[in-house]
């Protein structure tokens, strides 16, 4: 095994890590998703009731997407495969981003301001979700030409 290569063993660990740290980030979700639903069974109108369904939406797509990938890692591992690092877009980090976004656009009318730190988190979620596989490419790179 050369110095760029990691073991099966700490692969497995690593993609274990990465879904927990998912998991970690959709935990705000279940307030959102609750906040949505009181917005629809209170029978809000106009940007409420926008901004209930955006809950919602984003805070289902992360579960779903978060399920999705919680599954696929249990079928990798049953079947003694090493999980990738990346594979293309990582929706669920997208999905992430747009919920952050979502919780700022409920804060809004609140603070009055956009630019939070839910904002930035919610603008990296989104990057690495889509830009992911060429920052793993790069980090490697870059391990490789210090040695």
């Amino acid at each position: 095994m050369t110095k760029k290569e990691v073991s099966p063993a700490r692969a497995k660990r690593r993609a274990v890590g990465r879904i927990l740290q998912k998991i970690q980030h959709a935990v705000p979700g279940v307030v959102l998703l609750q906040h949505g639903v009181h917005a629809f069974t209170e029978g809000e109108a106009g940007w409420h009731l926008a901004l209930g369904a955006a809950e919602i939406i984003t805070a289902s797509a992360v579960f779903i997407s978060l399920v999705l990938a919680m599954r696929k890692l249990a079928g990798h591992l049953r079947a003694g495969e090493v999980p990738h690092v990346h594979t293309g877009t990582d929706w669920t980090d997208v999905f992430l981003g747009l919920m952050l976004y979502t919780e700022v656009a409920a804060k809004y009318p609140i603070y009055h301001k956009v630019w939070s730190p839910s904002f930035l988190l919610g603008t990296v979620m989104i990057v690495l979700g889509f830009f992911g596989d060429e920052v793993v490419k790069l980090k490697a790179r870059l391990r490789g030409a210090s040695r």
